[in-house]
């Protein structure tokens, strides 16, 4: 449900307010979807402040200079199948070593 969908929900309370007819099917249907956005945002966690929450992100460095070390210790050179098998196997994924 996009923007337009609320506006378009917004716009038919904002007539019902300035009418002031309180056709009780319209009501209805302007209630579920405001209802509908409602859980929308709350589940995408839109207008729920948390507070800050800090990411602390992998280090690549350490990767970096782990495999570093395994390519000076098997002496693998760059742009070979055992380097392409160093830096791109995904061991926690698929369970493939590295070396």
């Amino acid at each position: 449900m996009g923007t337009k969908k609320a506006q378009q929900v917004s716009g038919a309370m904002m007539v019902l307010r300035k009418t002031n007819q309180l056709d009780q099917e319209t009501l209805w249907a302007a209630e579920c979807n405001m209802e509908e956005l409602e859980q929308i945002k709350r589940l995408a966690g839109i207008n729920e402040f948390k507070g800050y929450q800090l990411y602390d992100g992998s280090n690549i460095s350490i990767t970096g200079n782990e495999k570093g070390e395994l390519m000076k210790k098997h002496n693998i050179k760059p742009g070979t199948p055992e380097w392409f098998q160093l830096w791109f196997s995904l061991p926690y994924l698929t369970g493939e070593k590295p070396v």
